[in-house]
Parts: structure tokens; C-alpha cells; sequence
């Protein structure tokens, strides 16, 4: 990544305003529950509620109730007070607008010249087209500002001469601290300096000697990372999140299906990054190369690193492009493009009666109100649907902190999904009495089949079981 360009040919006020409906049109048409947000708001509601973090985990039955390390506090407490003082729906357009700032950040990375940006603006589409995820209302989404940043300051350490990279590395700090607070994706700031010190093996002697600003800055990072209110012990956490093996298990966290539209951003990525390799500025080029193909097999070994990947692809384009002109026809384009999906996203956006699209929220209303028994297995997505429904009334069996149920009980919720005939003699085993499981899920044709069950309430999304007994 070479410093930015500071000549001519960079794109108009109007211009950016453009790319900006765009993105923040796209970021309120996507912007959509998941049961992490959910989560999110019920742990913010007990710090409230309390004044304080709670010690062992309050939510669940079957957790490991050890000691409590929370990824995402000031997450958790923003989202809690979004609810409480403006109400649920408002979180849908705070998260666009969180989304949408750092996706244009992002594209400003690649310099701001007209034909880098424009080419950096259609590799982020590719993603968004693809990334469903992006913009769900969840922690990770306030992690792509501060990711960005960290990114712009890398790309200065990188690129500049050893001034202005070392006025640069105290910048790390807060935005570590701050990004530290929001999203365990904060690891990221810690290993790219060092996987860049790492490649800096393959340059010539006179790059090597950024290899201490580089060390410099991931240490910063690091002492950012402690400023949370688990100081290291929440890097500790991390780490071992990242290397549980349930993690690698949970759907947003595995390789990308090969569809033709992920094929198409594999290709892109490579494209740049070869590009980068043959023709890209001198200084640093293996290092890039070494740093942008180590993020695409991060990505094929789990999407959820698709974004950082792109983002540093994004900055690789300034260096490549920096001196490429584009004519006012590709501007006029770029303009009514954005202007039209502006206005079709508008036009198809899910009002707030559509906030609980992948929640199965009248299942729920209907297990309260019939008075269905406690102890109740639901799909691992849910369960923060049932915290925040529930708050500490009623414990949950599984939820989307995957780290806390090392102790078998994520492994036996797979044989649920996978293996459910043969799973059946769990529900015993847990003491399970209501059974909340997604319609399609062949657990329900298992519970159908059994005596011991009946089912109270199907709709499209989900279906609700009881024990014959009770």
C-alpha cells in the first residue's frame, strides 16, 4: 500500500455524496435482526439494570457458568439503550448508518482518485452482493470503522517514510481501545502488523528496517486491547474463541459455498493482488502480496474475514491505479447508478414489522402465552430471541456464545441437527420439556414420529413440541 496520490483527478463533493446514498441505500435496505442483537441487548439490559458485568453467565441452564468474559460491552450497552430509550427499531437505521460510514471510509482507502475509487467501489458491491451478513444488527457491524482506521494507519507505516509512520502509530491505541470494546474481531489489529513483520523476510534489507515500527505497531494494538474491563484476560478469551473447535463449526464462521458470486469476488481478489505483484509500487510489494494472499485463504477457510480482506484489496488500488484517468460518461454512470439503488432500496427496505425476519418471534409468543414448561431446546441462532424475550425468568439450553458450552452440550446440539433420530434419548438426557426447532430441521419428523411428543404450533418458520407428559 503506497501513500495516497496528491495530485489531481480525485472525484467531486458530489461525487462522494453519490457513492455515500449508495452505500447507506444498500446498508438500510439489508439492515436485519440475527439472534446476536437480540443477545447483545439482553446482556446490556443486566449491566444496566445491575451496575454491573455479570460474574458467571445469567442467561442460560446448561452454560459452563465459569468465570464470565464479555466480547463486546460497549456493544452490548449501546444496543441496550437504543431499545430502552428509542425502541428496537431504531437499532436497524443506527446500524445502516454505522455500516454505511465505514464502507465509505473503506473505498476512500483506495486514495480517492476517480478511477481507483470507482474500481475499489465495484470490488465492495461484489461483496455486499454476496456478504448477506454485512448488515446485520450485530456487534461486528460497529467493528468495520474502527477496522478501517487501523487499516489507514497500517497503510501509513507501510507506505510513508519513518516520520510520518512513527506519528502514526499512537493513533492505534484508542482506535484498538475503542474496537476492543465492540467486537472480539479486534485480534485482527494484532496479527496484521505482525504477519507484515513476518513477510518482511522475502523484501530487500532496506524494507526490513520497518520490521520495529511494524512490532511497534502491534504492541500498541495490544495495549489497546487492554483497555477494556477484563484487560488482558479479555485477549486471553479471544484467542481461545478463535481456536475452539465450535467455532470453525458455526455457520458464519465456515468457508464460503462455492457460488458463482463468491467465484467472482475469489477472482477479483486475486486479480488485484496479482496486479499488485507485477505492477504495483516497489517499496513493500511482497509484503503486500505475502498480506493480501494470506487474507484470501483466511477468507476460503471462513467467510467472515471476506470484508477484511476486501478492505485491504481496496487499499491496494490506489498504488495500482493512482494515475489513471476515467471520462465524464464512466462519472454521469456512477452517479444515476447510485441514485437508482438509492431509490430501489428505499422502495423494497422491511419496514419494522419485518424486524424479526429470522427470528421466530410469534413461536415465542405463543410458548409464553400457553404456558409451555421451562427447560426448552431451541436452534442455536434463537436463543438470543429467548434472552431478550425471557431476560433472567427463564434459562435458555443453547445460544450463540458458542465458547460456553465446551462442556459437550454444543457438541450433543449438533447431533440434534445432524443426527436426530439417533439424538432423541438427549432430549431425556437434558431433562428437556419444549422443543422450539426451525420447521424444515428433520428433528421435527424424529419428534413426530415419537410418543413421547406432540406438537403444540407450526408455522413457516418454526415448530413448537411438549412432552406428552406435562
Amino acid at each position: 500500500m503506497s501513500a495516497m496520490p496528491t495530485d489531481g483527478g480525485r472525484l467531486s463533493l458530489a461525487l462522494w455524496g453519490a457513492i455515500a446514498a449508495l452505500l447507506f441505500g444498500l446498508a438500510w435496505a439489508g439492515a436485519h435482526f440475527g439472534g446476536d442483537g437480540l443477545l447483545y441487548i439482553a446482556h446490556g439490559r443486566f449491566m444496566i439494570e445491575h451496575g454491573a458485568l455479570p460474574a458467571v453467565d445469567p442467561f442460560s441452564q446448561s452454560s459452563m457458568h465459569g468465570p464470565l468474559v464479555l466480547h463486546m460491552v460497549l456493544a452490548m450497552l449501546g444496543f441496550a439503550a437504543v431499545d430502552a430509550s428509542l425502541g428496537l427499531a431504531w437499532l436497524v437505521p443506527v446500524t445502516a448508518f454505522a455500516v454505511a460510514g465505514a464502507l465509505l471510509g473503506m473505498v476512500r482507502l483506495a486514495g480517492g482518485r476517480t478511477l481507483p475509487t470507482l474500481a475499489g467501489l465495484a470490488l465492495l458491491l461484489v461483496l455486499v452482493a454476496i456478504d448477506k451478513e454485512l448488515f446485520e444488527v450485530r456487534g461486528q457491524a460497529f467493528a468495520y470503522a474502527p477496522f478501517v482506521a487501523f487499516l489507514a494507519v497500517l497503510h501509513r507505516v507501510l507506505g510513508s517514510d519513518e516520520k510520518r509512520a512513527r506519528r502514526a502509530l499512537p493513533w492505534a491505541f484508542p482506535l484498538v481501545a475503542l474496537w476492543a470494546n465492540l467486537h472480539p474481531s479486534f485480534i485482527i489489529a494484532i496479527a496484521l502488523p505482525l504477519l507484515c513483520a513476518l513477510a518482511l523476510v522475502v523484501e530487500r534489507p532496506r524494507e526490513r528496517r520497518r520490521a520495529p515500527l511494524l512490532l511497534a505497531l502491534a504492541a500498541t494494538a495490544l495495549l489497546g486491547s487492554f483497555v477494556s474491563p477484563y484487560g488482558p484476560r479479555l485477549v486471553i478469551d479471544v484467542v481461545g474463541l478463535l481456536f475452539d473447535p465450535s467455532t470453525s463449526q458455526i455457520e458464519h464462521m465456515r468457508s464460503p459455498r462455492a457460488s458463482a458470486g463468491f467465484l467472482f469476488w475469489l477472482l477479483l481478489s486475486f486479480t488485484v493482488v496479482g496486479a499488485d505483484a507485477l505492477h504495483g509500487p516497489r517499496p513493500m510489494r511482497r509484503v503486500r502480496v505475502l498480506v493480501g494472499m494470506a487474507l484470501i485463504v483466511a477468507t476460503l477457510m471462513s467467510r467472515r474475514y471476506a470484508v477484511f480482506a476486501t478492505g485491504f484489496e481496496i487499499a491496494l488500488l490506489g498504488g495500482l491505479l493512482a494515475r489513471r484517468t476515467v471520462s465524464l460518461s464512466h462519472l454521469v454512470l456512477l452517479a444515476g447508478g447510485a441514485l437508482m439503488t438509492l431509490v430501489g432500496a428505499l422502495l423494497v427496505h422491511r419496514g419494522p414489522d419485518d424486524l424479526y425476519e429470522d427470528q421466530p418471534m410469534e413461536a415465542i409468543v405463543i410458548l409464553e402465552s400457553a404456558r409451555l414448561p421451562d427447560r426448552v431446546l431451541t436452534e442455536f441462532a434463537w436463543g438470543g430471541a429467548l434472552m431478550y424475550a425471557w431476560g433472567e425468568s427463564r434459562g435458555v439450553h443453547i445460544d450463540g456464545r458458542n465458547n460456553l458450552y465446551a462442556n459437550g452440550v454444543f457438541t450433543d446440539y449438533l447431533r440434534f441437527v445432524f443426527d436426530a433420530q439417533a439424538s432423541l434419548p438427549l432430549l431425556d438426557l437434558y431433562e428437556i420439556n419444549t422443543v422450539l426447532w426451525p420447521a424444515r430441521w428433520p428433528l421435527n419428523e424424529a419428534l413426530a414420529r415419537s410418543p413421547a411428543w406432540r406438537q403444540v404450533y407450526r408455522d413457516e418458520k418454526a415448530a413448537l413440541w411438549v412432552r406428552r407428559s406435562l
